[in-house]
């Protein structure tokens, strides 16, 4: 960042040669006319360097210089006076209004550049050190983690909160930041972690997490880490931003699951209602008063069920169990999972490929957890499909000795690049759906990312349609 300097002389061939010295070392140079306007520019501009001429008709420099040393805001600005009186009395005087430094006429040039090279070195360095106090003083109580990093990703300064969320011990200044996080987190997703500080390409705009997954003792953890561009300072490149949203996720998964569950629960219920109900308002049907009665107990039979179902599901809800709850799932289980949820959404033919050989295999993930993931999966093929029937294929392997994988492949659109970037990434600002694949996607791969999974998607490449792989580990 180049350096201000502010230029106050009234007379135009004194300014004249200053820019001719000046200018060529790529300083910004402003310039004031008289003293008055000079206090005026300083004020403006906070120049990191004032070259103040001394004999000025109106205001002398003697009584500019004393003018800017009594405000708060100018009053730390180097001031070097230019100045033909070389007499002990005039220097003493330039001392008391609070003068830096004197330079004599006539101007040697290679003199003046020099002090003015140092001069501005030394204040650029001493604002440096006051903007990190102030910085530091603020960050000592901020609810948030904040770290400064250098162009290399490695840490220059975290306050407590930082140190606190990461679980650091002892001096962290000078460590890179990915490999101290990654001693208690993942970094999730990983493709938005490629461009993370210090890599060829950073960028600040993806949204990033730090994930630690839950064990006996304790639930998994949430830290949104969001990355700021600095100015150029010379001491810090980037401003790292923690914010613990673990409590923001489970809610807003305890809300999403709980939706789910309610419409696949209520849905084809309400239709049986409805169904009923027109046979009882039709008067072709020449219904019997003892039909009528029948079709009238089976609507409120139904109706009961319904608000029994309404209290199951809010007592569950209230609890935050519906991913938790049921037994692991079997590879062999899968098909069966997959009929069902697909009958229920009216996929009817949806094909599964399971080998024989992993039939036994048991997954690290509860069955209510794995019908939701596929619910999402398939409601997905569903909606974005042209005319809401796609072809579904589920074709099941296993990458390596941890994991199994589900391919989810279907005949709908193709995804541009940045729907593909943000369909599965948790949000929680309200443009969350704008990527095009809804909440819901977004939501499958948290619930992925704790239990070591992982959720990626694709486009088909010799067709229309997505390929969506689901990644999860073998208990």
């Amino acid at each position: 960042m180049k350096s201000t300097v502010l230029i106050v002389d009234d007379e135009e061939r004194n300014r004249d040669l200053l820019k001719a010295i000046l200018a060529p070392a790529g300083y910004q140079l402003q310039f004031a006319e008289n003293g008055r306007d000079g206090i005026n520019k300083t004020v403006d501009l906070k120049p990191d360097l004032i070259l103040l001429d001394v004999m000025m008709p109106d205001m002398s420099g003697f009584e500019v210089c004393e003018a800017i040393r009594k405000s708060p805001t100018t009053v730390d600005i180097p001031i070097v006076m230019v100045t033909a009186l070389d007499d002990r009395e005039s220097r003493l005087l330039g001392i008391e209004a609070g003068a830096d430094d004197f330079i004599s006429k006539p101007i040697d040039a290679g003199e003046m550049r020099t002090r003015v090279k140092n001069i501005t070195q030394l204040n650029r360095y001493r604002r440096l050190v006051a903007e990190r106090e102030k910085f530091e003083r603020i960050a000592e109580f901020a609810t948030d983690g904040l770290l400064l990093l250098d162009d290399r990703n490695r840490i220059k300064y975290a306050n407590p909160r930082a140190a606190e969320l990461l679980g650091l011990e002892g001096e962290s200044s000078d460590q890179e930041f990915t490999a101290l996080a990654g001693k208690n987190f993942t970094c999730k997703p990983p493709f938005a972690w490629q461009t993370w500080a210090g890599s060829a390409d950073p960028d600040p705009k993806p949204i990033r997490y730090l994930l630690a997954r839950p064990d006996v003792d304790a639930p998994a953890k949430w830290l949104k880490t969001q990355l700021f561009l600095l100015p150029e300072t010379g001491e810090a490149d980037w401003l790292v931003r923690l914010s613990d949203v673990t409590k923001e996720m489970s809610e807003r998964r305890d809300s999403w699951s709980f939706q789910r569950a309610l419409r696949e629960k209520l849905d084809p219920a309400f239709e049986n209602v409805i169904g009923e109900l027109d046979q009882l308002a039709n008067p072709d049907l020449g219904m019997t008063g003892e039909k009528r009665s029948q079709l009238g107990m089976s609507v409120r039979k139904t109706v009961r069920q319904l608000q029994s179902q309404i209290n199951d599901l809010m007592k569950d809800a209230e609890s935050s169990t519906l991913l938790q709850e049921g037994d692991p799932v079997k590879v062999r289980d899968v098909k069966y999972q997959v009929r069902f949820v697909s009958d229920a959404l009216g996929l009817f033919g949806t094909h599964v490929q399971v080998p024989f050989e992993l039939e036994s295999v048991e997954l690290g993930i509860k069955s209510i957890a794995f019908e939701t993931v596929l619910a999402e999966l398939f409601s997905n093929s569903v909606k974005f499909h042209p005319r809401s029937s796609p072809a579904v294929e589920v074709v099941i392997a296993k990458p390596d000795d941890q994991h199994i994988t589900l391919e989810v492949r279907d005949d709908g659109t193709n995804l541009n690049d940045e729907e593909l970037a943000k369909a599965t990434t948790p949000y929680f600002q309200g443009d969350n759906t704008k990527g095009g694949m809804g909440l819901g996607l977004g939501m499958i791969s948290s619930i992925l990312w704790e239990l070591d999974g992982d959720l990626q998607i694709a486009n088909r490449e010799t067709m229309k349609g997505a390929i969506v792989t689901v990644t999860l580990p073998i208990a």
